[in-house]
């Protein structure tokens, strides 16, 4: 199964697609020891409107794919380390692929959250990555 090949202008993206340019948002912090919590499965359930058990299913099929790899972090709004996810170099390709191939309008993602996230871990004054 190809992951992240837009079919045409009738399809909709798949889950996998979605996950992918969800997880694309995150990868500055692939490495990070404080990550956002929209690297966790709770956090992509929450900006995808999935349900866990869905997510779980998807993100074990892109792990076997090789093109999401998951560590345990410390996460921003978690007393404990949690899982985060985040994309190896095949997945950030697919990203740029589906990023190209697809209207972001399609893409139904809380970018705002995304953000909002980012200034929360960064200072207000280090704006740079709002820059396309």
């Amino acid at each position: 199964m190809p992951i992240g090949i837009w079919a045409g202008p009738m399809d909709t993206p798949t889950i996998e697609d979605k996950i992918i340019v969800h997880l694309s948002q995150y990868s500055r912090y692939s490495q990070d020891y404080l990550c956002p919590p929209g690297m966790t499965q709770q956090g992509i359930c929450e900006r995808l409107g999935l349900t866990q058990p869905h997510i779980s299913v998807e993100l074990k099929k892109l792990i076997e794919d090789k093109v999401v790899e998951y560590r345990t972090a410390r996460v921003k709004t978690s007393k404990t380390r949690k899982k985060v996810y985040f994309l190896t170099p095949r997945g950030e390709n697919a990203a740029k692929t589906i990023k190209e191939a697809i209207p972001m309008e399609i893409f139904d993602l809380r970018t705002d959250i995304a953000i909002k996230e980012h200034l929360e871990l960064r200072e207000f004054d280090n704006l740079d990555f709002l820059t396309p």
